[in-house]
């Protein structure tokens, strides 16, 4: 699994709209000017987070876009699968039922599981507030990871 340039972006967008959550609506010029990153390109971010239901958006002189939701209610993987797509790292793991024909005789697919497990379990355990915080949250998403982790042993 690789993150594209627009899932960082969306990502960074969205901690931005949750910094500035209490103003309101914050016009996308703004987020671009704070987070350095051209207004075009993320208004080609904005559209999937909308069409999503992870943004509201207003029109007009107050408008622009903030969170639909309260930031502890956004799992990071629910933010980069509305631009990515799914996340699975092979295709086989892309759809609920793995319909691979290969499936009951693939020896590597307990690892694929087994990583996307983890890789799921992390993107779920760690919200946006999570990432508003300051930095020393940071070791408290790794202690939290640590004991999902020690759980599946």
């Amino acid at each position: 699994m690789k993150i594209s340039t627009k899932g960082r972006y969306a990502l960074r967008m969205m901690i931005d709209l949750a910094e500035h959550a209490p103003e309101g609506y914050v016009a996308l010029k703004d987020v671009a000017a704070r987070q350095e990153i051209s207004l075009k390109y993320l208004e080609q971010i904005v559209t999937p987070l909308s069409r999503a239901g992870l943004v509201a958006s207003a029109k007009g002189p107050q408008g622009g876009y903030r969170l639909a939701r309260p930031a502890a209610s956004y799992p990071i993987r629910e933010i980069l699968q509305a631009i990515e797509g799914n996340l699975a790292p092979v295709a086989c793991l892309d759809l609920p039922d793995n319909n691979c024909p290969r499936r009951s005789q693939c020896k590597s697919l307990p690892f694929w599981q087994g990583l996307w497990s983890l890789v799921a379990a992390y993107m779920d355990s760690v919200t946006l507030a999570d990432l508003v915080q300051t930095p020393e949250v940071a070791n408290e998403i790794a202690e939290r990871f640590q004991k999902l982790l020690d759980k599946e042993r």
